[in-house]
């Protein structure tokens, strides 16, 4: 037993004097690692430059990034991104700023939130991880596979109908599919995809029903919707296809105007969407007790502006332009078309208070009530202590 004894405090003796030897000293440790004089490195805190969007088979091909076969999509929904393949591979980096992202890279998704897609996060450092894609101006800088999305929005940087905004930032995403539609399609009455040469039959889009459902499709440029169509820009997914048009008759079916896409440029065409057929010549402005008096359109004839009563009633109606409202009467306050009506409502214009019904005047209404250089009409004398006569 003496010589057990003995052999073990010999071997804690020994111990302690490697542990004292090594007090100070980088290269002694208690892990195998250190032990062996291996020297652990810090993760790369940038991509390598120029590398975003490179094509790669693996992360050898990535510099200090890492090859994506899915990357997130532009648009999102109301669970966030979704993954979508990534063509030829894609070369990036889990970033929270631009500059995580070396030359040529741009930092997308750090700052987003769930249903809302992505955003550049420009300084920001309280978002979870994004990806570093490659800054495009064009989708001409991107691979086949790809197109350039601003950064901000996820709409195409390039558009037949629309320039980008002027601080937008674009990056080389993945492109959507799109359809090929046939001439003349887009816009036509349809029950299923069959009526549709290639595109497919649109009932409902968010606020808007289509009566007799509309030939539509997916596209990215008014090229794939075939002749007599355009592409309104979708944010971050495809566009829609919608007949263009001139004027009522060439949407040439009932229940569809020819309207102008308030969200697209000034190069934008009109385009046929339901809508609510205009007032007769004549109705706007004048006295109604009900609705039928007006021409029969639901809650055409108003008896109240607020608490104030309309002497004699008067004819109006939702309108998104001043051809909504019939001769010698224009629209005010519009801002576009909702579920196919107008948001705006019409007014009887006038020159003087003879050209108005008792109990009206002639007054600025629009812009012209808030001082801008806006047109007169009749509606109801504006209180002492308001000079905004509101709606009629």
């Amino acid at each position: 037993m003496w010589i057990h004894t003995a052999s073990l405090n010999l071997r804690r003796i020994a111990a302690a004097t490697v542990a004292l030897s090594c007090l100070g000293m980088s290269a002694c440790g208690s892990s195998n690692d250190e032990q062996t004089g291996a020297i652990e490195t810090e993760p790369p805190k940038a991509l390598t430059a120029n590398t975003a969007g490179k094509a790669c088979k693996d992360n050898d091909d990535c510099g200090t990034g890492s090859c994506k076969t899915q990357l997130a999509s532009a648009g999102g929904g109301l669970l966030g991104p979704t993954m979508v393949p990534a063509p030829g591979g894609y070369c990036s980096f889990n970033c929270k700023l631009n500059a995580d992202c070396g030359a040529g890279g741009v930092c997308i998704g750090a700052n987003a939130t769930a249903g809302f897609g992505f955003g550049n996060t420009g300084g920001s450092t309280q978002a979870a991880s994004g990806q570093c894609l490659k800054r495009c101006d064009s989708s001409s800088q991107c691979r086949e596979g790809y197109r350039c999305l601003d950064s901000n929005n996820g709409r195409a940087m390039e558009s037949d109908n629309a320039e980008p905004a002027a601080n937008a930032t674009g990056s080389c995403q993945v492109a959507p599919e799109t359809d090929k539609l046939e001439p003349g399609v887009v816009g036509n009455e349809c029950t299923s995809e069959a009526d549709c040469g290639g595109g497919w039959c649109m009932a409902n889009s968010q606020l808007t029903q289509f009566p007799g459902g509309y030939c539509t499709g997916d596209c990215l440029a008014n090229s794939d919707c075939g002749e007599g169509a355009e592409c309104s820009q979708g944010f971050g997914g495809p566009g829609t296809c919608y007949r263009t048009c001139e004027t009522d008759g060439d949407c040439g079916r009932e229940g569809y105007r020819c309207r102008a896409n308030a969200f697209a440029g000034a190069n934008a065409a009109r385009r046929c969407v339901p809508g609510t057929e205009p007032l007769a010549d004549g109705i706007v402005g004048s006295a109604c007790a009900a609705d039928e008096d007006c021409g029969g359109a639901a809650m055409s004839c108003i008896t109240m502006n607020g608490d104030r009563e309309l002497p004699g009633g008067y004819c109006s109606g939702g309108c998104v332009e001043d051809i909504d409202c019939g001769a010698g009467a224009f629209c005010v306050g519009s801002v576009g078309s909702i579920g196919g009506a107008g948001t705006g409502f019409c007014f009887l214009g006038c020159e003087s208070a003879t050209d108005c019904r008792e109990g009206y005047a002639c007054e600025p209404v629009g812009l012209a009530a808030m001082g801008g250089t806006g047109r007169t009409a009749c509606t109801l004398p504006a209180p002492a202590d308001d000079a905004d006569a509101g709606t009629p």
